[in-house]
């Protein structure tokens, strides 16, 4: 077993930062006495191979560079991994990414010191995970993740987002502008919900399945959700109008959203979700199929590098 840190770089993450500020951020991990092996990725879910690799080698603490679809990579590794029990490894992230969602919740600095600082202080804590069978190219697939799976309004909106960064846009200005243009196509689907064992029919504009709070750029879509509770937070947002989102857009921040009476929030271990026409499912701001769809918890299944609340030495 090695007690080097695997430290995997997503070079494209931040508009190119994961590449361009890999010297600054190796600086600061030599500095701080870390010993470490680092690797580029070079196409989509190369980091879960890695992990998998690494992880068969005798590594145990793996250092994400990137943002949230590398910590969904990372988490997916994880989990597939053979080795040993996820819980014998241990994740930590330099966030370079767009969004950043995931870190919000486990209060991971920014900045590449502290962030740096943080790893160094050998503080861990331990979350759940959540893992969703759906529909994907016509076969059922399993994923795994550990912050929000959306579905509907939300889904859409990252589905079209995706397109508009092939264009000359300001990143941190593009899933603003996809909402506002997604709102003119977007039609409600009337959905088949089950929690844990209670079901039933409505007309859904959005949901989300969550283990921690932030998705969407710094949206508190899901203020309710306890990644440690064993449990999801579930937001269901009802069949809302234009205008509707719009009054609520700055309280989508806030976390303050679900006092509307079109929202409902719940709690649950396993969550069904089917709807005619299919629904779109993404999870971590990557797009991952439709319904019908499966979601269950992994309560403590993940261990990572974070000061998030009863941390511990790992």
């Amino acid at each position: 077993m090695s007690d080097k840190l695997f430290i995997i770089a997503n070079p494209m993450s931040g508009s190119g930062k994961g590449k361009k500020h890999w010297p600054q951020i190796e600086a600061l991990l030599k500095e701080a006495g870390l010993e470490f092996e680092q690797v580029f990725t070079g196409y989509s879910g190369h980091a879960v191979e890695l992990i998998k690799e690494a992880a068969g080698a005798g590594f145990r603490k793996f250092i994400m560079i990137g943002g949230d679809g590398s910590v969904n990579e990372a988490v997916n590794g994880i989990m597939e991994q053979q080795a040993v029990e996820p819980r014998e490894l241990c994740m930590g992230l330099i966030p370079v990414g767009m969004g950043n969602d995931w870190r919000r919740t486990m209060r991971i600095p920014t900045d590449y010191r502290a962030a740096v600082d943080l790893i160094k202080s050998g503080r861990s804590f331990t979350q759940g995970v959540g893992v969703v069978a759906c529909q994907e190219h016509g076969q059922r697939r399993q994923r795994y993740f550990a912050n929000i799976a959306g579905m509907g309004y939300d889904a859409f909106v990252v589905q079209r987002t995706s397109r508009i960064k092939t264009f000359s846009i300001g990143r941190s200005y593009v899933y603003l502008v996809s909402v506002f243009l997604c709102l003119l196509r977007y039609q409600a689907t009337r959905v088949s919900l089950t929690i844990d064992g209670e079901s039933r029919d409505l007309t859904v504009f959005s949901m989300n399945v969550g283990l921690c709070n932030y998705s969407g750029g710094g949206m508190m879509q899901v203020p309710h959700a306890v990644p440690d509770s064993g449990r999801f937070g579930i937001t269901i947002i009802k069949d809302m109008g234009v205008l509707d989102v719009l009054k609520n857009l700055k309280k989508l921040y806030q976390g303050t959203f679900i006092e509307d009476p079109k929202v409902d929030i719940a709690e649950g271990k396993k969550v069904v979700v089917d709807s005619d026409p299919p629904m779109l499912l993404e999870i971590d701001g990557e797009m991952a199929g439709t319904t019908p769809l499966e979601f269950g918890i992994m309560p403590d299944s993940l261990r990572i590098m974070a000061d998030y609340k009863d941390a511990t030495a790992f």
